[in-house]
């Protein structure tokens, strides 16, 4: 059962029966939630701030309970506001995509329900719209902890802390399928470091977005929605463009994905973990139990799949992969050299160059791993240049902290006039060909 309060929605159905368009918000800004109404109440009184008549917000809550639904009615009387609760069963895909569905905005950024946004987003994605660029991709700039995130090597060092790294406020258009192919050759690992187009802690043209859905059936798909979201998008994407900027700021609390990582806890049985996905298809090759590696790469490999780029699947580093999965999930090593041999046949590589590839990547990662640790564990709790703010309550606070370190460095985006770069032309796939 679906319940919506939107207040908004309503009169722009009745302005779109007679004027098409007319009242269209420039951006939606969607968050996904379920069972954490801790950060997401502090989320969406942060988003309520920014000033503009051009964004409208969307929660989408799939919780057991209705808790968070108490807390939005209160503040239904701002119409840019629309929340829809839709009662479980759903999973996080299906959590996305009907966030999707209920936004209206020329453009859509989905957060996380404990995540906050510079209220100049607004006038980046005018800048964005002005300069016919797709996607705007922030890098992750600015991170915040909530109170009572933990981890396993600082206990609660980091907790109500800001980090904001430098920044240049400049940017960047990466080539889409370059992008993408070094996506594969890193085996979906990290998707935000590979130059791709990102809906989840991004922005993207809702038409894109549509495209996915006329191509695949759903928005999203795979396991992990901000994996396969960035994969597929980069077939559809013209121009994307690349923010060294504070647009959108990284939460972290003790229950979300980057929580329970920092604790070693987001890892499991595969059919214990994903219960929510009855008619889930896993991968040939991908380690058959829960991490945040396997998840990645099934939901990249999903996403090259339903789009159609099944050319690039040979060309996909399940060595990498599982060196990845034997380092950071040793407990599951019987698991991964199960998926040897299933992974040559799906790249055509011979078990012998498999092998190699993966002893490469084993040394290789499990040097990275242990400079890191050591290192995380011996230097300041913040690198150079790093500025720190202590004491933030939530989300709110934090981005007010980021409005206050961006006014008081002079930094500015977008700039005036025109973008200075033109987005490198390429001829799309033939997979994809004809769909646009």
């Amino acid at each position: 059962m679906d319940v919506a309060l939107c207040r908004r929605t309503i009169a722009r159905d009745m302005s779109n029966n007679h004027n098409g368009h007319a009242g269209q918000p420039l951006l939606s800004i969607v968050i996904p939630t379920r069972n954490r109404p801790q950060y997401a109440i502090g989320a969406v009184r942060s988003l309520l701030r920014i000033p503009s008549p051009d964004v409208e917000f969307v929660v989408q809550d799939s919780g057991d309970s209705r808790e968070l639904e108490d807390h939005i009615r209160a503040h239904l009387g701002d119409g840019r506001l629309c929340y829809n609760y839709t009662q479980p069963p759903v999973n996080i895909v299906e959590n996305f995509s009907l966030g999707v569905e209920h936004s209206s905005g020329e453009y859509v950024c989905i957060l996380g329900d404990d995540d906050g946004v510079n209220p100049g987003i607004v006038a980046a994605v005018r800048w964005a719209k002005a300069n016919n660029i797709d996607a705007l991709s922030p890098r992750s700039v600015a991170v915040y902890y909530w109170p009572d995130f933990r981890s396993r090597y600082h206990g609660d060092r980091h907790a109500g802390k800001l980090y904001i790294r430098p920044f240049s406020g400049g940017y960047s258009f990466p080539v889409m399928e370059a992008a993408l192919r070094q996506c594969v050759r890193n085996a979906g690992q990290g998707v935000e470091v590979f130059h791709l187009p990102r809906v989840y802690e991004g922005i993207v043209r809702k038409h894109c977005l549509d495209r996915i859905r006329e191509r695949t059936g759903s928005y999203f798909g795979g396991v992990s929605p901000d994996v396969f979201g960035a994969v597929a998008l980069a077939n559809f994407v013209e121009r994307c463009c690349e923010l060294d900027y504070p647009l959108i700021l990284g939460g972290c609390g003790r229950a979300s994905g980057a929580g329970l990582s920092a604790m070693g806890q987001h890892k499991g049985n595969l059919r214990e973990r994903l219960k929510a996905f009855p008619d889930l298809a896993w991968p040939s090759g991908v380690p058959r139990f829960y991490s945040a590696e396997t998840v990645w790469a099934q939901a990249a490999l999903t996403a090259l799949q339903s789009t159609g780029r099944t050319d690039l699947l040979a060309a996909f580093n399940f060595p990498l992969l599982h060196a990845k999965c034997m380092i950071s999930n040793p407990s599951y090593a019987s698991y991964t050299l199960r998926s040897f041999a299933a992974a040559a046949r799906v790249t055509g590589r011979s078990a012998f160059a498999g092998g190699v590839s993966f002893l490469g990547a084993l040394v290789r990662g499990a040097a990275e791993r242990a400079s890191h640790v050591i290192s995380s564990l011996l230097r300041p709790a913040a690198g150079p240049g790093v500025t720190v703010v202590s004491g933030l309550r939530d989300i709110g606070e934090a981005v007010r902290a980021v409005e206050e370190h961006v006014s008081a460095i002079g930094s500015q985006f977008p700039s005036e006039g025109k973008a200075s770069a033109q987005a490198p032309q390429r001829e799309p796939p033939a997979s994809v060909r004809g769909t646009r």
